[in-house]
């Protein structure tokens, strides 16, 4: 959930990617991060045990 938050933060899309980089990049960067927080629970549950 951490990582999501961080990740997925909708204020840092709206403040400065939208603006700066325009909609291509944030659906892309987007997508790439929706899977970035199941993997990274994942690989955190497959190295603590």
């Amino acid at each position: 959930m951490l990582t999501a938050w961080s990740v997925l933060a909708l204020h840092r899309v709206l403040t400065f990617e939208l603006p700066m980089m325009g909609w291509a990049f944030v659906w892309r960067r987007w997508l790439v991060s929706v899977m970035l927080a199941p993997l990274a629970g994942g690989l955190a549950m497959l190295v603590t045990g």
